[in-house]
């Protein structure tokens, strides 16, 4: 099977599989890029939804190409099974995979990219080529590879692409809490008593960042602040990682009917190490934004340069299982 590759000739339009790259009948073959089920459970339809040009679209109007084959084939069934858990709570989606978890928070960003992407090409001058970072040309082609694994036999070579956490979240209501940053590939949800943080091409570095954090609250319900102050670690630091991974395809041979996804190594560069230095200050500000519900500001964060505010650990070191703080 022929690998589709539209950044080559950055082909996106509305005619073509945004994942296969099979030619479609009808520019109508559309599905929603985040799925009926979610906007139909927190009523997303109409909400608004801010694009990188600062305009706005609403939620229901994110749509992306798709051929019907892969739609009630591949995709469909899949989202039924990500449905099942996501709506059934903690219990349920802690038996996903990472791999399930990871291509369905790809699935959306990978979305979002699309669109972000279409409107891109048509605000640009006509006859001028899009101005877009080999960096990010390169991120986007590897994450689309990943999600080809949907319908494409694969087998990841000794390493996995992504870091996936999932927590037990305690919630007086269940609300919807998604978050992404498309520079680096990473996203957030929380919502019916779970919280879920992705970081999808680092081949698992922040996750090992963030083994101590992660084994202090392991098996713990969690604050929804004490949640959001993981996320914030994570996306920090997914900000701080040095390294674009580089990865090798390899074509299915006649022993193997399965393409073979390898991973180069990340180390090297002189011995710099993989993540940049750790600023508390801008880790703080970070912070600040993720703890907005609870109006939290800067100055208290950051009164300790040495010892940001946590709600993680308390003052023996220990987890702090007494926050008394609304939810």
């Amino acid at each position: 099977m022929n690998l589709h590759t539209p950044f080559d000739n950055f082909n996106f339009g509305n005619k073509t599989c945004y994942l296969s790259g099979e030619t479609l009948d009808s520019t109508e073959q559309k599905t929603e890029v985040f799925p009926l089920w979610l906007q139909n459970r927190f009523d997303l339809n109409d909400k608004p939804f801010r694009h990188l040009n600062e305009k706005y679209a609403t939620y229901g109007k994110l749509k992306v190409p798709v051929s019907n084959a892969l739609l009630n084939n591949v995709l469909n069934p899949f989202e039924a099974k990500i449905e099942h858990a996501f709506t059934s709570g903690y219990d349920v989606v802690k038996d996903l995979s990472e791999q399930e978890i990871f291509l369905w928070f790809g699935k959306i960003m990978y979305g979002i990219i699309f669109n972000e992407i279409q409107i891109a090409l048509l605000e640009k001058p006509a006859g001028e080529p899009l101005s877009f970072s080999a960096t990010l040309i390169n991120k986007f082609s590897n994450h689309l590879r990943f999600l080809q694994t949907l319908f494409i036999p694969t087998e990841y070579e000794d390493f996995k692409p992504w870091s996936v956490s999932v927590f037990k979240v305690k919630q007086s209501e269940d609300r919807f809490d998604y978050r992404n940053e498309m520079n680096t590939l990473v996203a957030s949800l929380q919502m019916n008593g779970f919280g879920i943080v992705v970081c999808m091409q680092d081949n698992g570095e922040n996750k090992r960042l963030h083994r101590p954090a992660l084994e202090l609250i392991n098996g713990k319900e969690l604050h929804p602040i004490q949640f959001q102050e993981m996320n914030a670690r994570f996306y920090y630091s997914a900000y701080l990682f040095n390294r674009i991974p580089q990865y090798v395809s390899l074509p299915p041979s006649e022993k193997m009917n399965k393409y073979t996804i390898s991973a180069m190594p990340l180390h090297g560069g002189e011995g710099k190490a993989l993540f940049d230095s750790w600023n508390n200050k801008t880790y703080c500000q970070v912070l600040e934004a993720f703890w907005k519900p609870w109006g939290i500001v800067l100055f208290e964060i950051y009164k300790n340069p040495d010892n940001p505010m946590t709600f993680l650990v308390n003052e023996q070191g220990g987890f702090n299982e007494k926050v008394d703080l609304p939810y």
